[in-house]
C-alpha cells in the first residue's frame, strides 16, 4: 500500500513522506543515521560491561534488560515531587513554577489503580485546555525520571500554548521530546547524588544508558531496517516473512556487534512494533530528539544562565517553525556531523561512568 501511495504522490524514496511531515531535509536525517551507526561500538562496549556484571560470558538478547540490582530505595511521591521541582528550580524558578501547577491543580494521575493501563504520557489537546500527565508511580528511582520526563512535556505544552494557534501548537515529532528529555537530564544528576549505595548508583546509570540506547541507537537500527525492507519490497517484489526476519536481524545485530547474540526467536520481533505499519519511519525522531537534547544540555552546562531564555523561546515556539530554523536560533547547525557526534560522545561518557561505578561497587 505504501509503495502505491509513494508512486502516486511521486515520492523519490520510501522515507521521503516522513521527512516532509517532520519538516526535515533528507540529508540531515541521513547524517543522523550515519553518525549513530558509526557509534554502534558504544553499545557493544556497554554490553560487554553488563555481561561482566551479570557474570555471563555470552550475553543473549533476553539478557540485555536484565536488572542489575534486586532491591532499590523506595522514594515516596512527595519526595519525588520535591526532588523534581528542586532540580527544575536550580535551572530556573520559572520552570519550577510551571511544573508546580501540575501538582497544585491536580493535573497528574500517578496513583496505581486496578485496570489502569501501563506506561506514561502527557496528553495535550488544544492551546486553551491545559495538559494532563498520566503515569503509574511505584516509588522506584526510575519513576522519578518518568515524572520529570512527562512534566517536561507538560511545560512544553504550556509554553507553546501561550502564543500559538492550534495548527502551530504541537511541535513536529523530532522536536516533541526536547523538553521532556531535557527535564530528565536536569533531574538525573540530583537523583544520582541522593543515592548512597554504589550499587544503586551503578544500577541507575546503567538504566539510564539502556534507556538512551533504546532512544538513539535502537531507533536508528529500526529506521535502517525499515529503509532496507521498503527498498527490498520495491526491488524484489512481495517479501516473505523470512526475508523481513533476515533484514531485521542484520540491522539489529549491527548495533550490538559481538557483545550480544540475537537468537533465532528474536528474528520476528519486528512484528510487535506498530510504528512500522501505522507510522512508517516514525522512529528516527526519537534519536534526533535525544541527541539534540544532549547537545543542548552540554551547551547549558557551558553557558549557564544566558542559555535559559533561548531555551524557553525554543519551547514557546511549539511547531511554528521547522526544526532546522528552531535549532539555528540556538546557534547550532543540524546539518553538521560534528553536532550529532557531540551527542554520541556524551553517551560514551555515560558508559565510561557506568564502568567506573561498577568498579566502585565491586561488580567487576
Amino acid at each position: 500500500e505504501k509503495d502505491v501511495l509513494d508512486r502516486l504522490r511521486h515520492y523519490g524514496t520510501p522515507e521521503e513522506s516522513r521527512h516532509l511531515a517532520n519538516e526535515l531535509d533528507p540529508g540531515v536525517v541521513d547524517t543522523v543515521s550515519e553518525v549513530c551507526a558509526a557509534n554502534f561500538d558504544t553499545v557493544s562496549r556497554y554490553y560487554r560491561l553488563k555481561g561482566k556484571i551479570l557474570g555471563l560470558d555470552d550475553l543473549a538478547h533476553y539478557d540485555r534488560y536484565a536488572p542489575l540490582l534486586g532491591q532499590e530505595s523506595e522514594i515516596e511521591f512527595d519526595a519525588a515531587r520535591q526532588m523534581v521541582l528542586g532540580a527544575f528550580a536550580d535551572f530556573t524558578p520559572k520552570l519550577r513554577d510551571l511544573a508546580s501547577r501540575f501538582f497544585d491543580e491536580s493535573w497528574i494521575d500517578a496513583a496505581l489503580a486496578d485496570g489502569k493501563r501501563g506506561g506514561a504520557y502527557c496528553a495535550a489537546v488544544t492551546p486553551d485546555l491545559h495538559p494532563y500527565v498520566f503515569m503509574n508511580y511505584t516509588g522506584k528511582p526510575r519513576d522519578v525520571m518518568t515524572l520529570a520526563h512527562e512534566l517536561g512535556h507538560g511545560v512544553h505544552d504550556l509554553l507553546a500554548a501561550e502564543n500559538n494557534h492550534l495548527l502551530d501548537y504541537h511541535p513536529v515529532l523530532p522536536m516533541a521530546e526536547t523538553a521532556s528529555t531535557f527535564a530528565e537530564a536536569l533531574v538525573f544528576d540530583r537523583l544520582l547524588s541522593e543515592l548512597t549505595s554504589p550499587a544503586e548508583k551503578m544500577a541507575l546509570v546503567c538504566s539510564k544508558v539502556e534507556d538512551t540506547f533504546a532512544t538513539v541507537f535502537r531507533q536508528i537500527a529500526m529506521y535502517r531496517f525499515e529503509q532496507a525492507a521498503h527498498r527490498a519490497r520495491r526491488s524484489e517484489g512481495e517479501l516473505p516473512t523470512s526475508r523481513l526476519n533476515e533484514l531485521w536481524q542484520e540491522n539489529q545485530q549491527a548495533m550490538f556487534g559481538d557483545a550480544l547474540t540475537l537468537g533465532e526467536e528474536h528474528a520476528k520481533w519486528w512484528l510487535y512494533i506498530p510504528h512500522i505499519i501505522d507510522v512508517p519511519f516514525y522512529v528516527y525522531a526519537y534519536a534526533f530528539g535525544e541527541l539534540l537534547v544532549l547537545a543542548l544540555y552540554a551547551q547549558y552546562q557551558q553557558e549557564g544562565a544566558p542559555f535559559i531564555e533561548r531555551y524557553f523561546n525554543l519551547l514557546a515556539s511549539g511547531g511554528s517553525a521547522s526544526p532546522g530554523e528552531l535549532v539555528q536560533r540556538l546557534g547550532f547547525d543540524i546539518a553538521d556531523r560534528a553536532f550529532w557526534q557531540g551527542g554520541c560522545d556524551l553517551i560514551t561518557q555515560r558508559v565510561a561512568q557506568a564502568e567506573e561505578l561498577a568498579r566502585e561497587a565491586g561488580a567487576i
